[in-house]
């Protein structure tokens, strides 16, 4: 690390520390307020209050617990982001599902308590925190402390987590797996079932989804521009979709070109569609999120950033071109071919640097709105490269 970023590591870290102090006495207090349930606890509640994209890197290893859990008789119960809770009815149909409003955690006080209360109250025998890295304390670890019952998590959190944090926030956690440096999500999650008796088979849990789009596909050809992501630095140069997607078009003259994403993403979504003309249409911040993923999996192609859409197009085996940095390389992406339980490997490009597994705290000064000088560094040339060849393999199946 550079002085610049022990500078804002320092202030992260500050930060960190005031909101857990102030969170954790106040959880303290909503805690006491609730009885332990004295009957014998039941069920078992998985914590996955990430993002869309994170829910489908987990989804295999959920659908192996959940189909084990159901062969004991054993309920399982999901606490979730409310973004993306309305997936859950339709992937593990009979299992309970409390959607967290995580923006409002933080925000709204009374909110919290509430579901801090509800939480407690689930009186749970095992709770299986499925986050690697475990995030900030006043949300994850939280959520984990409520719920109580056997606590299994990675003993792995990010660096700007200062360190009365992390000792106090261990304590929550009856098991705390290693972090398995370098590792892939996949793998991670393949460990923490071993762990928890619950060891994931050779089964592909992908193929009932893929095998209902094979009459879906065909009936309008269009490929997807996603060119949203978490944070700015993630986005790749919307000047540069606009110059592959034009290449896309110009290859495949019967296509269309959709651009998805969120409200926030509209007016990028704006400006890629104006650039490629009358054959592509802006549906950012027009869908619901069924309709989001509709959209993804009846596509011919996906291009996109480190974001949800190249894992939704891996589940369901549509060609993925990602344009990768390297704030935390190897966590999501590349994927190991070897273990994803996937229909189809995203294909990522990325340009090396010395400083890959930042986890975004760049050493070097980045523009506000513009994206991490490691993903500038990804070419238009190497991208079109990876579309050639992702459309090529798509051509040969």
């Amino acid at each position: 690390m550079n002085a610049r970023q022990h500078f804002q590591l320092a202030i992260r870290k500050f930060k960190r520390l005031l909101e857990f102090v102030a969170y954790g006495l106040f959880d303290t207090v909503v805690l006491a307020s609730v009885p332990r349930v004295s009957r014998e606890t039941t069920g078992t509640a998985v914590v996955q209050l990430k993002r869309l994209g994170d829910y489908f890197l987990w989804l295999p290893y959920g659908l192996a617990l959940a189909k084990d859990l159901a062969t004991h008789k054993e309920q399982m119960r999901f606490v979730v982001n409310r973004e993306w809770a309305g997936r859950i009815p339709e992937d593990f149909p009979g299992c309970s599902v409390h959607p967290i409003d995580v923006g409002r955690l933080v925000r709204d006080l009374r909110y919290r308590a509430k579901m801090l209360r509800d939480l407690r109250r689930l009186a749970v025998a095992q709770t299986i925190q499925a986050i690697y890295p475990r995030d900030v304390s006043i949300i994850d670890d939280a959520v984990v402390r409520a719920l109580g019952g056997r606590t299994v998590g990675f003993d792995a959190v990010f660096p700007d987590r200062p360190w009365l944090d992390r000792v106090v926030s261990r304590r929550i956690y009856r098991q705390l797996l290693p972090g398995l440096p370098g590792a892939h999500q996949h793998a991670r999650y393949r460990h923490l079932l071993q762990v928890v008796g619950r060891p994931f088979g050779s089964a592909t849990f992908h193929a009932r989804a893929v095998a209902k789009l094979e009459s879906a596909r065909g009936r309008l050809a269009y490929f997807v521009i996603a060119p949203g992501a978490s944070r700015a630095l993630r986005c790749w140069p919307p000047e540069r979709f606009i110059a592959l997607g034009s290449r896309v078009l110009d290859r495949e003259p019967d296509w269309i070109a959709i651009i998805a994403g969120t409200g926030s993403e509209s007016l990028m979504g704006e400006q890629i569609a104006r650039a490629l003309g009358s054959r592509a249409e802006n549906r950012a911040g027009a869908t619901s999120l069924a309709e989001f993923i509709a959209l993804i999996r009846e596509a011919r192609l996906v291009l996109g950033n480190d974001s949800a859409a190249g894992h939704i197009a891996a589940w369901y085996g549509v060609p993925a071109v990602i344009a990768l940095g390297g704030m935390d390389f190897g966590r999501c992406y590349p994927y190991d071919p070897l273990i994803a339980p996937v229909a189809k490997l995203p294909l990522p490009v990325w340009s090396p640097m010395d400083c890959f597994g930042c986890d975004g705290t760049c050493r070097y000064p980045v523009i506000p709105g513009q994206c991490a000088p490691c993903l500038e560094a990804v070419g238009v040339e190497p991208m079109w490269a990876a579309v050639e060849q992702a459309l090529g393999d798509s051509a040969d199946r």
